[in-house]
């Protein structure tokens, strides 16, 4: 499964939307969310290979969210892509990308 997000106006997003209901995704691209100061905890997905994050222009540090709450976050990712992310100076880098 296959989900694309853009131009979302929010500071960040709805807990549910990455729960789940979503186990299952395989790719994911959030574009041009301008607004958003946290991204959501998509270490948490299993099966997620490919994940792309551009124009995040209000991201300044990416931290535990972003890994959520698990011991091996991104067990299957195999594609990150970060670009276009203005703001961005840190990146409290927890995981261990296996399969990267």
């Amino acid at each position: 499964m296959d989900l694309s997000i853009r131009n979302y106006d929010g500071t960040q997003f709805s807990s549910w939307l990455f729960d789940n209901s979503l186990l299952n995704l395989v790719s994911l691209r959030l574009e041009d969310c301008k607004y958003c100061l946290l991204l959501p905890s998509v270490g948490l997905l299993p099966f997620l290979k490919h994940l792309a994050i551009r124009g995040f222009d209000g991201i300044v540090s990416i931290g535990a969210e972003f890994y959520g709450s698990i011991s091996l976050p991104f067990a299957s990712l195999e594609t990150l892509i970060f670009s276009s992310m203005k703001e961005w100076e840190e990146w409290e880098c927890k995981a261990v990308f296996l399969c990267l």
